[in-house]
């Protein structure tokens, strides 16, 4: 097993409480929150966290420090 950073512990914990995560995004360049999908977690967390950054990944253009954003 791997070590599991922060984010992967929140999606693991998730996966063992058998809730979904609620994805949403701080828009700082355009002051707004958006609330988006439920994503419920699959139990591989290779596949989870791969489909959370591939969603994070669009919003990258928004994130208070663009440069410093990585999904």
């Amino acid at each position: 097993s791997h070590d599991m950073d922060i984010k992967e512990t929140y999606v693991a914990e998730k996966i063992d409480a058998k809730v979904p995560v609620q994805l949403g995004v701080i828009d700082y360049k355009n002051k707004d929150i958006i609330i988006c999908e439920e994503y419920f977690p699959t139990g591989d967390v290779e596949k989870d966290m791969s489909y959370i950054r591939s969603f994070y990944s669009r919003y990258s253009d928004v994130a208070r420090y663009p440069e410093k954003f990585k999904a």
